[in-house]
Order: C-alpha cells, then sequence, then structure tokens
C-alpha cells in the first residue's frame, strides 16, 4: 500500500469494493463457501484451516457484526488488486430498490383498528 496516492478517489473505491459483496453472509455461510465475488469484480476465495477461515490469505479476526445494510466480517489484511490483474468491468450493473408506498394498502388496519 505504500505507493497508494490516497487523493486517488478512483484506486480507493477501487479497494473498497474489493472488500464489498453482494448479500448478506454469516461466518457459518462463508465457512461454507470456496470463493465470494465482490462488488469490484473479482472473485475472492475463502479457505478454512487450522488458523480459521481466510479470505484471498487473509485471516477473518471478527465475525457477525449484523449492521442496518449487510454483515461485517473483520479480516487482517487490506486486499489489493495483484500486480497486472483484469480490470473490473467499469461500471457495476444498477441495483434497483424498491420505493416504498406512499400509503399503505386499503386492506391493512390503521392504528386505531389494531
Amino acid at each position: 500500500m505504500g505507493d497508494l496516492d490516497l487523493n486517488d478517489t478512483d484506486a480507493l473505491t477501487t479497494i473498497l469494493n474489493r472488500h464489498v459483496a453482494f448479500g448478506a453472509y454469516m461466518a457459518a455461510d462463508v465457512a461454507n463457501m470456496t470463493t465470494i465475488t465482490t462488488l469490484e469484480g473479482s472473485d475472492l476465495t475463502i479457505e478454512v484451516g487450522d488458523e480459521g477461515v481466510l479470505v484471498n490469505g487473509a485471516r477473518i479476526v471478527q465475525t457477525d457484526i449484523v449492521c442496518s445494510n449487510g454483515v461485517v466480517h473483520i479480516i487482517e489484511a487490506v486486499l489489493m488488486p495483484s500486480e497486472g490483474a483484469e480490470e473490473p468491468p467499469a461500471e457495476l450493473p444498477p441495483v434497483e430498490v424498491p420505493s416504498a408506498p406512499e400509503e399503505p394498502p386499503a386492506d391493512l388496519p390503521t392504528p386505531a383498528e389494531a
């Protein structure tokens, strides 16, 4: 990480997205996986051994931190793209998030009826 320009927001975004996956995976789920695809577009290798669960060789040191937008697992290293690695797609496909209805459906009871 010594050569990383901390003002290079594109590089920092790529590194951050290499640490995030679609979905919410608890430690038990991760331990049963062999790879996981990141938002950055690369596949990380999952290995289970005497040292615990490793993600691309980095040991998971804290698990199952449940947040409002997913589950966090702390690893002991920063996962940097390897030299000469193929560039991920420039743009990820959009994720459709349904919006909440402005009014509840008519067949739901109001708080006064409940």
